[in-house]
């Protein structure tokens, strides 16, 4: 801190002026703000679409095992037919297409789930997951545009700890790459005009 030499405006003309060029300065530089918010809570009432991420294996485990229960097998069938994303950068979009027996009338719970590649465990690092994950969210929200409505509003995501269950990568590393990758993926979504992550729930099974 320091001392300035300059005296407050004296005149009404000079603080409308200084309020003027100040304004003129914040409209120039448009900054987009993403709400980021942390859910302690069970997957299965989780009413966005759900980020997960997937190592190379060939089953599905953990997290990825009981989000594909709650949309029907869909990611289980993809993994077997060998088209599921496994790699950075890769990525795959599952809407959620299930009907809760116990709950017929209901939505979908999660929307879809959006998987995306973590290569091999243990070799992953946060630049690599702040990529995969943009790779991931653009790809949801280019599906979104597509819907009656086309997401003008924009949409809402979930997602786990992606990349946070192997080594290499601590929760707290974790969860700011994910919201580095959904804030990177804003900033190239409202260039294209598809809609924007208004909000980032990070959420885990309890």
């Amino acid at each position: 801190r320091g001392k300035h030499n300059s005296q407050p405006p004296s005149l009404t003309t000079d603080l409308f002026a200084r309020e003027a060029r100040a304004s003129d300065v914040s409209a120039a530089t448009p900054t987009l703000r993403l709400s980021v918010s942390v859910v302690n809570g069970n997957l299965k009432f989780i009413n966005q679409p759900l980020l997960l991420g997937h190592y190379i294996s060939t089953r599905l485990s953990g997290t990825e095992a009981v989000v594909n229960a709650l949309i029907g097998d869909a990611m289980g069938e993809a993994l077997g037919a060998g088209l599921y994303p496994s790699i950075p950068g890769t990525h795959q979009v599952f809407v959620n297409t299930r009907i809760d027996p116990e709950r017929p009338l209901a939505l979908p719970q999660p929307a879809a789930a959006v998987v995306v590649g973590l290569g091999e465990e243990g070799r992953l690092r946060p630049n690599d997951l702040s990529d995969t994950v943009r790779q991931g969210v653009m790809a949801y929200a280019q599906r979104a545009s597509e819907q009656p409505g086309g997401g003008a509003t924009g949409f809402e995501l979930a997602a786990t700890l992606v990349g946070s269950g192997g080594m290499g990568v601590h929760v707290g590393s974790a969860a700011q790459a994910i919201a580095q990758g959904v804030a990177d993926a804003n900033q190239r979504l409202r260039r294209s005009g598809w809609p924007l992550v208004s909000r980032l729930l990070v959420v885990e099974l309890y």
